[in-house]
């Protein structure tokens, strides 16, 4: 396999070499053994602000580096940790923490990842001139210059020269005010920590191998959080990673104010700080995805681009026009380098590849953490398509020329064709599951070129389609966004399979799944009126109404929550995609400082104001809100476009939120309260989502 590499910006200090001639006859040797191998290599002296050092064991060259024993960097200053089951070395300095492992490339500058080159790497060496005494060996001018020293070479006396860091005055920014320390969640679920201040915040870090905590202390920070002041705190989280969350005053004047932070970790690993541009909110987050680099690549005559460090591949796909653009947005991710990447790669469509650190807009939670790569489209191309393949090494983008000879798809607004070329005339396989709204596809494997991988469509029609390779059988799975009837267009044995999706006009309730969403729940009590009765029972009660209606009419019905219960936002929207349903539907009661406001509103999010959304959600929310009015005869707010709610802007399908009345007005309390007005609107509902699916 090939490989175009493009390093990045922040390994460019690794790289640089000492410009070694082993012409001398004069330079001493010393026996070492390394990796196993006995061998002779040139010892090195060393000079630190021009004064000469002495180590237990000498620096050595080794290849074309200079390797000191570990403990030498106590002599910058340094303090030094060792963990002997993982044969892994700390090294702290002032505000920096370095962590290296023996024969690794891998190494840690406070908490960010980098890839030390071949001659780099630490070794243990064995001096077996000096009684077999073993010692940990490190590169010197990268250890040295991560600390901020310089480190030059002499080559006639063979020596490391180092110097320390001009120092400067130091710049008074004043004290930080931390107002606030918590656990967030982003779209996938995952815990972050979120800190706000008044100033950008200082930091060291310090992982405890022992007991699992990963210590930060923010540096001339004072602990002020509105109702609890100074107070420590503490609280756990119900995650594998983050276990608990505890925070403190830890110094207070005459010292400097330092307030420290401190994370219990189901196990070690590795965390980024991200501040604001203002630098007042900043998220500590550990990221699945340490995307190392974006490479051009290229195996079984199929150019791909590989995006490097994606372990768990969890990924939006956007398409953008005026220029034709492919975004993919992949999650819990950390981009290593500069935060802004270009790529000068071309194959197939792509013209250009890049990459950033990308800050959550609207279609995402502010607590995200995204990388963003983006595949510039060559001219002419308005319709591109790619397949992205998740692996072990990172996901593989390929481009359409190299997978599209062998699948093509066409849209053709209420109904799509679908062709699947073979190598040979055979008779392929294939069912369509009407609840599931998928369909089905077996092929021998010796009979097709198709790739295993996911092809990515997302349009109104066609979610993607899924290629498994099996040893003998390939099977394919494609997701429709709606219901659809399968047309076999090919004959039953042909070079290809070409199949017509219609889209279904008369389709069962049986065949249609709901997601009803109770608004609110366990510590979320939503609002509450004047008389203590909280929203959250009301929305329950009419969940389980609308299930027990919609599953009299047939219809599939799954509840967000059918307890007293906390759910996250996302989490609800989420349960709804992965089910691919047909409706979303969120019931509320509604609440305003005003007691005289009173009436019935549906929401929901334009198809324009949510990259999920392919369809206009309007004529659902009408066609409801009509429903429910005629039934209830309740004072009517209106059909209302509500883009910055989660479930209806996160959500695939039409959704919509109901709010059934105020619980701020009396007589719509009472009415929200009455079983009979509940029964009514359940029938509103009902009958709406009947009409909808007749006229839509």
């Amino acid at each position: 396999m090939k490989r175009s590499l493009i390093l990045l910006t922040l390994l460019m200090i690794i790289i640089a070499s000492f410009d070694i001639s082993f012409g001398s006859s004069n330079i001493p040797q010393v026996d070492v053994k390394v990796d196993g191998k006995s061998i002779k290599v040139p010892k090195v002296s060393l000079m630190l602000d021009g004064s000469s050092l002495s180590t237990v064991v000498p620096p050595v060259i080794l290849g074309d580096r200079t390797l000191v024993p570990i403990r030498f960097m106590e002599s910058l200053g340094a303090q030094i940790g060792w963990d002997n089951a993982t044969q892994t070395a700390t090294v702290v300095h002032n505000s920096t923490v370095v962590s290296m492992s023996i024969n690794s490339h891998k190494v840690l500058v406070n908490g960010q990842s980098m890839q030390l080159d071949q001659g780099s790497i630490p070794k243990l060496v064995t001096f077996t001139s000096m009684n077999n005494d073993s010692r940990t060996m490190v590169p010197v001018r990268f250890v040295s210059q991560v600390l901020g020293y310089n480190v030059n070479w002499d080559p006639i006396s063979y020596t490391a020269i180092i110097d320390s860091p001009k120092t400067e005055a130091p710049q008074t920014t004043g004290t930080s005010t931390i107002t606030s320390i918590s656990a967030v969640k982003g779209s996938t679920g995952k815990y972050r920590i979120k800190i706000t201040s008044d100033k950008p915040l200082q930091y060291d870090s310090m992982y405890l191998e022992g007991s699992g905590k990963l210590v930060l202390d923010f540096k001339d920070a004072r602990l002020n959080i509105p109702g609890e002041a100074d107070a420590p705190g503490d609280f756990t989280l119900e995650e594998d990673l983050i276990q608990r969350v505890q925070y403190s005053q830890f110094t207070i004047p005459p010292n400097p104010y330092t307030t420290r932070l401190v994370l219990t970790l189901g196990e070690k690993a590795e965390f980024s700080f991200v501040a604001s541009e203002d630098g007042t909110s900043s998220v500590i987050a550990f990221d699945d995805n340490q995307i190392t680099g974006i490479y051009q690549d290229e195996e079984d005559n199929r150019d791909f681009i590989l995006v490097e460090g994606v372990t768990i591949p969890e990924y939006n796909v956007i398409e953008l026009t005026n220029p034709t653009r492919t975004v993919i947005d992949i999650m819990d991710a950390t981009l290593h380098g500069e935060q802004y990447q270009t790529f000068d790669y071309s194959l197939g469509i792509i013209k250009q590849v890049r990459a950033s650190q990308f800050v959550a807009d609207k279609n995402y939670s502010s607590n995200d953490r995204i990388v963003r790569v983006v595949l510039d489209i060559k001219d002419g191309v308005d319709n591109p398509k790619v397949l992205i393949v998740p692996t072990e090494e990172g996901l593989r983008i390929y481009p359409e020329e190299n997978i599209w000879e062998d699948f093509s798809y066409e849209n053709l607004g209420r109904e799509a064709k679908l062709l699947f070329r073979h190598l040979e005339r055979v008779e392929a396989d294939f069912e369509y599951d009407e609840v599931r709204k998928e369909l089905f596809i077996k092929i021998p494997s010796d009979s097709t070129n198709l790739p295993e991988g996911s092809f990515v469509i997302k349009d109104n029609f066609v979610d993607q389609v899924e290629v498994s390779r099996g040893r003998s059988t390939t099977e394919i799975t494609v997701g429709f966004r709606r219901s659809v009837n399968i047309e076999l267009l090919s004959r039953e044995r042909d070079y290809s399979l070409e199949l017509l999706a219609a889209r279904n006009e008369n389709i069962d309730p049986n065949a249609r799944t709901v997601v009803i969403d109770a608004g609110h729940g366990g510590k979320d009590p939503g609002a509450i009126s004047i008389t203590g009765f909280q929203e959250k029972a009301v929305n329950l009660s009419m969940a389980l109404q609308l299930e027990e209606a919609l599953k009299a009419q047939g219809y599939n019905v799954i509840l967000t929550r059918n307890e007293d219960l906390f759910v996250d936002l996302y989490d609800r929207s989420r349960i709804a995609n992965s089910l691919n349903a047909d409706l979303f539907i969120s019931m509320h009661a509604n609440s305003n400082i005003k007691s005289s406001i009173t009436g019935l509103e549906v929401l929901y999010c334009p198809a324009t104001s949510s990259e999920f959304k392919l369809e206009d959600q309007y004529p659902f929310a009408d066609t409801v809100y009509s429903s429910i009015i005629r039934n209830t005869g309740i004072p009517g707010r209106g059909v209302i476009k509500r883009p910055e709610l989660v479930v209806l802007r996160e959500t695939i399908m039409p959704a919509i939120l109901i709010e059934i009345g105020y619980l701020s007005n009396p007589q719509d309390e009472a009415l929200v309260r009455d079983p009979a007005y509940q029964m009514r609107v359940v029938q509103g509902i009902t009958e709406g989502i009947a009409q909808y699916f007749q006229l839509y």
